[in-house]
């Protein structure tokens, strides 16, 4: 059973293969914005993608053309205009234009956030500017990305929040401490490491930027707020409450989402569906699995193999792909066959084939 995906930004690992998440802080495709001669361009020109070909990875624009080679072991998306590159055993950044902004040289890395990104340095996380200069010095065990002037981070065997200058701003005394959403923060409290480095018990609650509860800790899982509801779960059902705790959703459901484009993924038996924000099945149960909402579109699983609906729950790309990933900008990565291919294949939302072959 699917659980709560509850971010805790601070347990970063890199695959090592090509990524393509779609980042809150991408480019609107529709927006203009003036270039450094003063000529107006198209934000689309603007917009890269991470692909893989032949096992090394570079990227392509949104006509699918390569505009950094390949030649990465892995690529991120790219996020407040630079993305995470690896080389090797060692990461480092690069800008739009494929300069590098830090040669490789780092053990693990996240996104910047709000001008500051988490790196590690003989087995220790901090932070760094975008000038590559070490803003907080790296003597954490954990830490999540900034997020609404605060990250979280673990010193020894508790988690606190600091500020973008490294001041404590709320003290160490959470099990696991995540990002701040909407003025709200998920914390745990009694939750340990297990033997396979993961998170286990414990409850979990929200807290205010002052680190007091607003909604006491009493979940099994939770996620953050986004819209002014949070998923919650106790048991084996699943609900979704508001900013005063109150329950909106009845935790009736075997599996649910956050809401997306105003609409949750939901699981009633073995069939997945789509809901509102009052509970009403607007899309039906009756996909094997889902993904949620972007761009107007969902992937969902029929019969072993993926396609794309629209918000009617029509098919309007039909299911014949292995993989399918969310879009992102206009287009989205699929794949077909086996579940590894040194290649990278990305459809347009009339699932034209932009780059790579379904072959």
């Amino acid at each position: 059973m699917k659980s709560i995906y509850l971010i805790i930004l601070g347990i970063f690992f890199i695959a090592n293969h090509c990524n393509i998440i779609a980042q809150e802080n991408s480019l609107t495709a529709n927006s203009i914005i003036p270039n450094k001669n003063n000529t107006i361009v198209n934000d689309t020109d603007l917009l890269l993608f991470p692909v893989k070909k032949d096992g090394l990875c570079g990227y392509i624009n949104i006509k699918g053309d390569l505009i950094i080679p390949t030649k990465y072991d892995y690529a991120s998306s790219f996020n407040e205009d630079i993305a995470i590159v690896k080389q090797g055993k060692y990461f480092g950044y690069i800008d739009k234009s494929g300069k590098n902004i830090s040669l490789p040289q780092f053990e693990s890395t996240g996104f910047f956030s709000e001008g500051l990104a988490p790196i590690r340095i003989n087995g220790k996380w901090g932070f760094i500017q975008k000038t590559m200069y070490v803003k907080i010095s790296a003597t954490y065990m954990e830490v999540g990305g900034f997020s609404e002037g605060l990250a979280p981070v673990k010193l020894k065997d508790k988690w606190e929040y600091i500020d973008s200058e490294g001041k404590t701003i709320i003290e160490a005394k959470f099990d696991i401490a995540t990002p701040f959403k909407e003025e709200l923060a998920p914390v745990n409290i009694g939750a340990a490491m297990n033997n396979y480095g993961k998170y286990v018990g414990g409850k979990w609650g929200f807290i205010n930027k002052k680190g007091d509860f607003v909604i006491s800790p009493q979940y099994d899982e939770v996620s953050s707020f986004s819209n002014g509801l949070a998923l919650v779960k106790n048991g084996n059902n699943y609900g979704v409450i508001d900013k005063t705790g109150l329950l909106i959703l009845k935790a009736k459901y075997d599996w649910i989402s956050i809401f997306t484009e105003d609409l949750a993924a939901v699981k009633i038996g073995k069939n997945y569906g789509f809901i509102d924000k009052l509970g009403e099945k607007v899309i039906k149960p009756q996909f094997e699995e889902v993904l949620a909402f972007s761009e107007n579109l969902a992937a969902v699983k029929i019969n072993g193999k993926w396609g794309y609906i629209n918000k009617k729950g029509e098919i309007v790309i039909n299911a014949i792909y292995d993989r399918a990933l969310s879009f992102n900008n206009g287009m989205a990565e699929v794949n077909v066959g086996k579940s590894y291919t040194p290649n990278s294949i990305y459809i347009d939302k009339t699932g034209k084939v932009i780059w790579g072959s379904l072959k």
